[in-house]
């Protein structure tokens, strides 16, 4: 009865909207049999205000697989539909989140912003009136839901007084409602979900309602997950596990399937979802059917987080059907690795001698279940010898899976001839039409044999060109193995080149639909590929510039790896500037500060070249060890703040220690890994700042992470060469710290210790 007064009560406030704008149409809108009424829309748009917001500002685009049409359609409740509705703005990832949750709550806030988003103007209605909202209140931020991305909205936001920053602490808060719309919504591109997002939800976390709050939470980690952020995430995941959640079921798995957006294998990320699930376990709550086969799919699963699903799932009872069974033989087949492989191979056989299956060597479980072994090994692969070859009924579908399998390490062994014979006797026998597919698959098995025989990479190229001609549509993985293959063939300004004509751009956020090629989202792991690459030729320079300009450039936010590989080619710049040229270069090299992305674009030509390759220049960055050491403590102090005070373990003399922390370039999506410290350790001790080696390690213990032998006994010699082995040294101090904390059984013994004594001497040219 209630519902339906309050439908009856929506549909007159709706007729009564209409009647307005009837009323208001009659006297500027021409009469349909005049004969001045325009036949051009635009004509009609310069003399009737009306169609101002009906009109679009671009023209209909066309690409060559369908016509976008841009419907504008006079309605008499137009203020509840869209001006223009295109087909590639509609915000499908929001929508399926605001949907969920408001099956889930039934709060009327979700329902405002599913009905707004999908332009119901009854359910709009329905919505407004259960959150005792007018339709004058919803229509005052019109102004701003019109808006393109959030960052526009947030600019208009902060001139008219809202709280849009941490810091704003006497401007007024913004309604629910649409703080909820903008997060959901307006987040286009990785920098607005690095920038403009992080400030405006956490200077309105406390503010906002704890029944919305698990919500908002959720739709920020699904963006932070989709433009691959991770470090961000942890500081999500602490305030999600402190507020109540009502349903807690339906909050934790949506907030894991957020999380699973990632298109980055990442330890982090594993150990955050792992900390989910033992919280969701100590508080009974049951994960969906969904959830366990979104983790177990996903891309950066790791054997632990499988091995705790599955018992989990045995402790709640569950029994694994066919999916959950041939997901766990995928991943334990991956990692080398299986418990009761007899039961899952009968399981699986069952399932399919029951169905009515015809093909029954299609490419599935049972091509994984024949390398398995009866009993969990280590990560070790035994050598496949078998001839490469055609079944007779071999599918398009199993002959890219055989080229996915060449591409793998552990098949190196086979030639590169007997590849490109396979692929020669595939398009020409069989005529079956290289896919992207098989064309990724291809040049990864070239490119894999090419690192180990340098006469390979010419047939990568002739490959790859081919590619390039062939007109398939790219995606990120050829991105990254086409930056690779330039790039080892000698031709880094062509790979850069490729990376500026194939990527999307930050300032055009929206896809140019227009065009027959889609831009290609660069994702971090092609970027490392790159830069790895870069530093194989020994072009560290262009890596600093790279580092400077991803985030601008390409929405590309520096992980982990990224880091490490930054301060690899640190290392070799000092190597290759210990010289009178790297020298000059320091003093003298004042590189101009790009203003604009054509600026930018510019700097890398004079760096690379434009029709022929450059050679390495030096000093690009000034005093780069400097620059990274404060990029180290800053991403430190970003994990636990309260480490900025912490006092070493132990000091060397009265050496003062230069503890500056500064921000650098979207450093924001980096969390220390032990390969960091690492690197890190290997930096400061080659370069004389053996002082902070004790700091560093201090800020290990506090954050977890623990060092490996040989990252103990490089430090420990680097230590020795700056304090001496005398008793009651700061070396002897130093190695009993290490001991309480890691114990003796991990502690280098004195041959560990000799090799890196002889490594640390070839390091610095001592020999």
């Amino acid at each position: 009865m209630r519902n339906s007064l309050l439908v009856r009560r929506a549909w007159q406030q709706t007729r009564s909207l209409s009647a307005t704008i009837s009323q208001r149409a009659e006297g500027q809108l021409p009469s349909p049999s005049s004969p001045a009424l325009s036949s051009s829309k635009l004509e009609l748009s310069l003399r009737s205000p009306f169609f101002s917001d009906c009109i679009s500002a671009h023209r209909p685009r066309y690409s060559s697989f369908r016509c976008q049409q841009i419907r504008c359609v006079v309605t008499k409740a137009l203020p509840l539909r869209p001006t223009v509705d295109t087909t590639s703005s509609r915000p499908a990832i929001g929508q399926y989140y605001v949907r969920y949750l408001f099956n889930a709550t039934h709060y009327p806030v979700w329902r405002i912003l599913f009905a707004a988003s999908t332009h119901k103007r009854l359910d709009l209605h329905v919505g407004l009136l259960k959150q005792d909202l007018t339709f004058e209140e919803y229509s005052r931020f019109k102004h701003i839901m019109a808006k393109s991305d959030i960052e526009q909205a947030v600019s208009v936001l902060r001139d008219e007084g809202y709280t849009t920053r941490e810091q704003d602490d006497q401007r007024k808060h913004l309604p629910e409602w649409l703080l909820l719309a903008l997060v959901a919504f307006k987040v286009r591109t990785p920098h607005h979900a690095a920038g403009v997002l992080l400030e405006l939800a956490w200077s309105h976390l406390d503010s906002i309602s704890y029944k919305y709050k698990p919500g908002l939470l959720i739709l920020f980690t699904l963006h932070l997950a989709r433009f691959n952020l991770s470090q961000p995430i942890q500081r999500v995941v602490d305030q999600f596990l402190l507020i109540r959640l009502t349903p807690p079921s339906a909050h934790f798995n949506l907030l894991l399937h957020a999380m699973s957006t990632s298109r980055v294998r990442s330890p982090e990320h594993a150990r955050l979802v792992l900390r989910i699930l033992q919280a969701m376990e100590s508080r009974h709550i049951k994960l969906w059917r969904s959830t366990y086969l979104i983790l177990l799919n996903d891309r950066w699963i790791t054997l632990e987080l499988t091995k705790y699903l599955r018992e989990r799932m045995l402790r709640e009872g569950r029994i694994p059907d066919t999916d959950h069974l041939e997901a766990y033989i995928r991943i334990f087949a991956k990692h080398g690795a299986i418990e009761d492989p007899a039961q899952y191979r009968a399981e699986v056989k069952k399932f399919y001698l029951s169905s009515n299956i015809q093909r029954r060597d299609d490419f599935s479980a049972f091509e994984f279940l024949r390398g398995m072994t009866p009993q969990s090994a280590p990560y070790t692969r035994a050598v496949n010898h078998k001839p490469l070859g055609f079944k007779p009924q071999m599918t398009d579908r199993q002959w890219n899976a055989t080229f996915a399998s060449l591409a793998r390490r552990e098949r190196r062994h086979i030639p590169a001839k007997g590849i490109l014979s396979l692929y020669y006797k595939g398009t020409g026998k069989r005529r079956i039409r290289p896919s992207i597919l098989t064309y990724t698959s291809l040049l990864r098995a070239l490119f894999l044999r090419a690192l180990f025989k340098r006469g390979e990479l010419r047939s990568a190229k002739q490959h790859w060109f081919k590619l390039v001609h062939s007109g398939l549509m790219q995606d990120t993985r050829l991105l990254s193995v086409g930056l690779q293959v330039l790039t080892h063939i000698g031709h880094p300004h062509k790979a850069f080149a490729f990376l500026e004509q194939s990527s999307a751009r930050v300032d055009v956020p929206l896809r140019a639909s227009y065009r027959i090629r889609q831009p290609i989202n660069v994702s971090v792991v092609a970027m490392n590929k790159f830069i790895l690459s870069l530093y194989h030729i020994k072009r560290p320079d262009v890596v600093f510039l790279l580092w400077d300009h991803m985030a601008g450039m390409y929405g590309v936010y520096p992980d982990g790896r990224t880091f490490s590989l930054l301060l690899q080619c640190i290392r070799l710049s000092l190597k290759m500037d210990d010289n009178l040229r790297g020298a000059l270069a320091q003093l003298l090299w004042r590189p101009r500060e790009p203003q604009t992305r054509e600026d930018v674009v510019r700097s890398f030509v004079n760096l690379l070249g434009d029709q022929k390759p450059k050679p390495y220049r030096p000093g690009v960055w000034k005093r780069p060890v400097d620059k990274v050491g404060c990029m180290f403590r800053w991403a430190v102090f970003n994990m636990k703040p309260s480490l900025a005070g912490l006092d070493p373990p132990v000091r060397l003399g009265k050496r003062k220690v230069d503890l500056e922390a500064g921000p650098g370039t979207g450093m924001i999506n980096v969390s220390v890994t032990t390969q960091n410290c690492y690197d890190y350790l290997l930096l400061l001790g080659l370069t004389g700042k053996e002082e902070e080696i004790p700091y560093v390690f201090g800020w290990m213990k506090e954050l977890e992470i623990k060092p490996t032998t040989d990252m103990v006994a490089m430090a420990l010699v680097f230590w020795a060469e700056a304090c001496g082995l005398e008793p009651g040294s700061p070396w002897k101090k130093l190695v009993k710290w290490l001991s309480e904390w890691q114990g003796d059984e991990f502690m280098p013994d004195t041959r560990k210790l000799v090799k890196w004594r002889e490594i640390v001497v070839r390091m610095k040219g001592l020999e």
